[in-house]
């Protein structure tokens, strides 16, 4: 059986770009359905080199951050002030679908942030 050159180039295309689909998957917005709620003690935040929040919880390996988060109305020197290392927190993440880029899933976009009765910010479509 010969294929011809058409079916070999479409096949090609479809070879090619099926790995840039999957690398290039949007995160979800953000629903109480795709969604997951974590709590523990801050250890730390700051701002990245790619101006997202990155949030450490103790005891806790996975990396959450808030994507742009000056874009979602949060104020790095507020949340420094209203935020310590020691307190407790909520963290609401996005549950993300298998990525090559996120293998593991320990990297967590996140959601919603509060401590105690304070809600930093919120984005969860309920």
């Amino acid at each position: 059986m010969r294929f011809g050159p058409k079916l070999l180039l479409s096949g090609g295309v479809i070879i090619l770009l099926l790995p840039a689909l999957i690398v290039l998957q949007r995160v979800p917005q953000p629903t109480s359905e795709n969604t997951q709620v974590v709590s523990g003690i801050l250890s730390s935040f700051q701002e990245t080199e790619t101006e997202d929040l990155a949030i450490h919880l103790e005891g806790d390996d996975n990396y959450y951050y808030v994507n742009r988060f000056r874009g979602v109305g949060l104020d790095l020197e507020q949340l420094q002030k209203s935020l310590s290392p020691g307190d407790k927190v909520s963290v609401t993440f996005i549950a993300t679908t298998w990525s090559p880029l996120n293998p593991t899933g320990s990297t967590r976009p996140v959601a919603a942030l509060a401590a105690g009765e304070q809600v930093f910010f919120d984005r969860v479509q309920r």
